[in-house]
């Protein structure tokens, strides 16, 4: 390979040579000569590796798509939706256990009254209750939060006060927010109720005028 790059160096330097005199056309043949040895050496140096393929089990025409689906059923999407009624009834049982234990659930001993203990079935609606308010209080939490410090003061051994009641079940009804008037068709027509002010007030000026 050396012998090959002095080959090719002293060709380039006739080729030099000629240049320097201006004779241009006679400098071609040492330069093509140099780049036929630079091809050859490119050539040389390269290492070739022979192409692998992937074997792959041939496929069977016949078998293909003819597969059964008998097992295969068809998917079932489970929705975590709750719906807004049942958590309109979950609140609604919230206020009947809360006023319950505002009516008779209280001790009369001196100091703040302390309400007595709650059962298990009204425990679990208020920890269900509880769940609620929690995701209401992310988003309003200066109104959420008392009332939710307030139910849980209820749910623990010191259960709580009247005013802690009351608090929660302010917040229980504003959760509930207020019924929607329902729009009723008006009884008469527009034009018909203007027609009967115009006779009423006719009849208005001709008592006063004596007719």
């Amino acid at each position: 390979m050396k012998a090959q790059l002095k080959a090719v160096l002293t060709e380039m330097w006739k080729s030099e040579l000629q240049l320097r005199t201006y004779k241009t056309r006679d400098a071609l043949p040492f330069e093509y000569k140099a780049l036929r040895l630079l091809k050859d050496l490119q050539q040389k140096s390269r290492a070739y590796v022979a192409k692998t393929t992937v074997k792959v089990t041939q496929l069977k025409e016949d078998k293909r798509l003819s597969g059964e689906l008998d097992k295969i059923g068809s998917p079932i999407q489970k929705s975590d939706y709750e719906p807004d009624e049942k958590r309109k009834n979950l609140l609604k049982q919230a206020l009947t256990v809360l006023e319950n234990r505002k009516a008779d659930g209280f001790k009369t001993d001196a100091g703040p009254k302390k309400a007595a203990g709650f059962k298990d079935p009204e425990r679990e609606v208020l920890k269900a209750t509880e769940q609620y308010m929690i995701v209401a209080a992310s988003d309003q939490p200066a109104l959420y939060l008392p009332a939710l410090a307030a139910g849980r003061k209820l749910l623990s051994a010191k259960s709580g006060s009247l005013q802690d009641i009351a608090l929660l079940q302010k917040a229980i009804v504003k959760m509930l927010g207020t019924a929607q008037s329902v729009p009723q068709l008006p009884t008469s027509a527009p034009a018909s109720t203007l027609s009967q002010q115009y006779f009423n007030h006719l009849k208005k000026a001709k008592q006063s005028n004596g007719f």
